[in-house]
């Protein structure tokens, strides 16, 4: 059987995505453009707040608009402890790894189908820094796990068939908690089986859990062969 050829699910995301690296220690001195521990600092020392999604997005803006690539991208598996901060209720739980990859836009983006399937679920989870609107896809290519896209515009697609290529969301606003509350961006998470209770996938894991949640939730570049993510 011929492995099935998944599609860009966001437009160019295949060849302009550059990394964000949002784990301190791994912040080089060559990012100096997409520096968030200096931007974080800087923020507080003006006695603004960092961690909100307006000043978030404020940073991906200028980011964004001083590299040739129109996505930052965090990696999946990071350490994002420095970034959810002391106060976050993950960090509280020791659930400080990234299950998903996350691509950071300057606008509301189009989301693509990567493949035919089906949207088995279109849910909203409610509160501040959770999920926002989302989809879970599931291919139509049985050897492909779910595919979980999280912090999605309200007029996303309903359940039902969908085609490769053919648009089924847009990410969402931080407005009003549309996308959860978050800087625009796209979670991206494969599942190998649905979350059980109608609920959201978890999207962070401890440390003695990182293993089997790495076979929950693996790596969405694993069936992304051809997407080019620039460091």
């Amino acid at each position: 059987m011929i492995p099935t050829k998944l599609v860009e699910f966001m437009p160019e995301v295949f060849t302009r995505s550059e990394v964000l690296p949002l784990y301190f220690p791994e912040i080089a001195e060559s990012d100096l453009h997409k520096n968030i521990q200096r931007f974080i600092q800087t923020s507080r020392n003006d006695g603004d707040d960092p961690r909100s999604a307006a000043a978030r997005q404020g940073f991906n803006n200028k980011a964004i608009d001083s590299i040739d690539s129109r996505y930052l991208v965090g990696r999946y598996g990071e350490d994002r402890s420095d970034i959810l901060g002391w106060d976050s209720h993950m960090v509280h739980e020791g659930r400080v790894y990234h299950m998903a990859i996350d691509v950071f836009s300057q606008y509301q983006e189009p989301v693509f189908a990567p493949c035919d399937g089906t949207i088995v679920v279109s849910e909203y989870e409610p509160g501040e820094h959770n999920f926002g609107h989302y989809l879970i896809l599931k291919p139509a290519d049985e050897s492909l796990p779910y595919i979980f896209f999280g912090h999605l515009a309200a007029d996303k697609r309903r359940i039902g068939h969908v085609k490769s290529g053919e648009q089924i969301a847009r990410l969402g606003s931080y407005e009003q908690l549309e996308n959860g509350g978050w800087s625009i961006h796209l979670h991206l998470q494969l599942l190998v089986d649905l979350p059980s209770g109608g609920k959201a996938p978890i999207g962070y894991s401890g440390k003695q859990d990182l293993l089997a949640n790495k076979r929950r939730f693996p790596d969405p570049q694993s069936i992304f062969p051809e997407w080019s993510i620039k460091r």
